[in-house]
């Protein structure tokens, strides 16, 4: 019997694993997997039955909830948070280690916050895995992609006078100064670059801000 793929990424997506809480979805892997194991330290799964040459390797971890949880099936399609980047593909990986087929599986947790936080570093410097190819089964739409995008985050901070919002005149308003600030940048377009015959694309965008202390007053930054 061939396996539900969008039953089994719906259970996935029904699994809450916002970055930093992977428990939950790494014990429905342990029990999903056949067999235990060569590696479980950190939120770091590694099977890899008969020495195989070939990894899969896929993050469990998701962005935070935005009204997606749960999922659904929808016109062939399975939506919810993390369907698509990337509890799709630790379904195809699932399925095929209990079809058989001679792979290394890796599941990881914390993929989706700053480097510093991965917990790959340490099982690469522990577990010292040898294989020839490595296949992270992130969705491309069967594109090959072989680069990954850095990135750079930085804090930008606007400061002002405080003043009472009926005379905000008297001070001045930092959210308007980093309205401003920020214009020139929201400007800038996407720029496509050229690394060694890779091409990426350099791109700056704001992710978040916050400010103001009271309704009455006009935040100091």
């Amino acid at each position: 019997m061939a396996p539900d793929l969008a039953k089994r990424t719906l259970e996935l997506v029904n699994i809450p694993s916002e970055s930093r809480n992977e428990t939950a979805i790494l014990d429905y892997v342990r029990g999903a997997m056949p067999g235990a194991p060569e590696y479980d330290e950190d939120t770091v799964l590694m099977y890899a039955p008969g020495a195989p040459r070939v990894l899969l390797a896929g993050h469990v971890d998701t962005v935070p909830t935005q009204s997606n949880l749960p999922g659904r099936s929808e016109d062939g399609w399975v939506v919810g948070l993390g369907a698509s980047d990337m509890k799709g593909g630790v379904a195809v990986m699932i399925e095929l280690a209990r079809a058989g087929a001679r792979f290394g599986y890796l599941f990881f947790g914390r993929e989706e916050l700053a480097g510093g936080e991965s917990p790959l570093p340490r099982f690469f410097e522990r577990a010292g895995p040898d294989f020839d190819l490595v296949i992270v089964l992130e969705p491309t739409d069967n594109t090959i992609q072989a680069g990954c995008l850095g990135n750079l985050n930085a804090t930008l901070r606007f400061r002002g006078e405080s003043a009472h919002s009926a005379r905000p005149w008297t001070g001045t308003n930092a959210i308007e100064v980093a309205v401003r600030g920020l214009d020139p940048l929201l400007a800038l377009e996407p720029r496509p670059v050229d690394v060694e015959g890779l091409e990426f694309v350099e791109v700056l965008t704001v992710t978040g801000i916050e400010g103001g202390i009271a309704a009455t007053s006009s935040p100091t930054s």
